[in-house]
């Protein structure tokens, strides 16, 4: 049997004048001219040893995908506990090398490690710039944040998360190493010249790359240094929409990149649309907040966060629903008025539901059958587009109570700053119309999805 260690979410890379958002949240300073260096806030950070048969892993090392005309449709690995990220497959090169990448809308650059990197997974497949016929080095010029390299001639990019090293959650672990170009296969479709990050250096306590290779950003360009991959495939495949599509379930799930009229067979309805409120991450406006269909009365900034510092996001690469401090605390005391009301909530009710031991503090808690029907929804309310109505995204204790084993459950509701993450893509079908700048839910269909995945597998 193999011991892997991972954490929830890896934390923000370090930007100038603005903080990280997502799993990789690798918001670097590489290529802006820096006027100074700010450490990201933490997002979610509860730790987790995983432990996985070694079979298992290989058997999710190679998931496969359906190239279409307009679209291309990945599979993905991964849940929202153990793992806590969402994964497939890209390559680089030719010959193409594969890499295992977290799918993150949370930020916008490719990182890899490269040949040689020190720090780096044993094994882990590493891109070699001497291997392939189309690499180029991104020389060092005016807007790179600074220059690596034996003279000092590659563009090149440094990058620091807290919550990674599992033994202690306020250690700093740092990838840094320089940007490089080249070809990129993500799923049938390439895009040549693309810009992405080769990791040469990386902090031993980095759990989470004990895992997978890299991250896959699909967020805006003034969360990188350069475009998402994804945008440059677009740009040289005109057939291709510029859209990004998810369906997650709790065993894994699909990425589609682009769209034809046969994705609807995936989601029930029609799809409720909120504005993009901000081109960099996917940012949206929260209106409202409710518990069991009761306000919490917590609106604006203090939902939302400040705008645009540290706006509300819509984000694959966070697992939990992430509420501001006003939005939590308002959440803790309508869970616990359900239980002076007679509910049953375990890891609530009779106990300091904030404690280590209580749900809202980060335990694990056994939880009886009867006692999670009990549970109520969660529902967080959208700013919907003009001459719409407002987009409620509900979540059930199916979705937020999540099973780790022996018959306890952790939540998957957690403190820090807006981030609707992947409980609530448990539910909907999440279409990221970046050309709309609009991001569109419905309720997912998860046996189609579960059938098109197996498809894939």
């Amino acid at each position: 049997m193999c011991v892997f260690f991972f954490f929830f979410q890896a934390e923000d890379g370090i930007r100038d004048a603005q903080e990280s958002r997502g799993l990789g949240d690798v918001y670097k300073r590489q290529s802006t001219q820096s006027t100074g260096v700010q450490l990201p806030m933490t997002r979610l950070m509860l730790p987790l040893v995983l432990l996985a048969a070694c079979e298992l892993v290989g058997a999710l090392l190679h998931p496969l995908h359906i190239a279409r005309p307009h679209e291309s449709v990945l599979a993905m690995q991964g849940n929202l506990l153990p793992l806590g990220i969402f994964y497939t497959n890209i390559s680089i090169g030719q010959p193409p090398v594969e890499f295992q990448v977290t799918v993150d809308t949370g930020s916008t650059d490719l990182l890899v490690p490269v040949k040689g990197c020190k720090g780096c997974k044993p094994g882990a497949p590493t891109y070699s710039p001497n291997a392939s016929s189309s690499s180029a080095v991104e020389s060092c010029h005016a807007n790179c944040s600074s220059c690596v390299g034996p003279s000092r001639q590659q563009c090149g990019f440094s990058d620091s998360y807290l919550t990674c090293d599992l033994s202690n959650l306020t250690a700093i672990c740092t990838v840094a190493g320089g940007i490089y170009r080249d070809t990129v296969q993500i799923g049938g479709m390439a895009a040549s010249d693309v810009r992405f990050g080769g990791i040469v250096s990386q902090s031993q306590n980095f759990d989470q790359f004990e895992h997978i290779d890299g991250i896959l950003g699909l967020a805006f360009k003034p969360e990188g240094f350069d475009v998402s991959p994804f945008e440059r495939v677009v740009e040289q495949n005109r057939e291709v929409s510029n859209v990004v599509q998810t369906c997650l379930t709790p065993s894994g799930g699909l990425l589609v990149l682009g769209e034809t009229g046969d994705d609807s067979r995936h989601w029930e309805g029609e799809l409720m649309w909120t504005p993009i409120t901000l081109k960099a991450w996917y940012t949206v406006h929260a209106d409202a907040l409710f518990v069991n269909s009761k306000d919490t009365g917590v609106k604006g900034s203090a939902l939302n966060g400040p705008f645009p510092s540290d706006p509300c996001i819509v984000d694959s690469g966070t697992n939990f629903l992430s509420l501001t401090s006003p939005a939590f605390d308002a959440t803790v005391r309508l869970f616990t008025e359900l239980c002076t009301a007679g509910k049953n909530l375990t890891g609530v009710c009779g106990i300091n539901a904030t404690s280590p031991i209580g749900l809202f503090g980060g335990g694990a808690v056994i939880i009886s059958e009867e006692s999670v029907n009990q549970f109520p929804d969660v529902t967080i309310v959208l700013k919907a587009v003009e001459g719409a109505d407002p987009v409620p995204l509900t979540m059930g204790p199916a979705e937020y109570l999540i099973p780790v084993g022996g018959g306890k459950y952790r939540l998957g509701i957690t403190r820090g700053d807006c981030i609707i993450g992947d409980t609530h893509m448990l539910r909907y079908w999440t279409v990221y119309d970046r050309a709309n700048m609009r991001i569109g839910f419905a309720p997912a269909r998860h046996d189609e999805c579960v059938r098109s995945r197996q498809t894939l597998l």
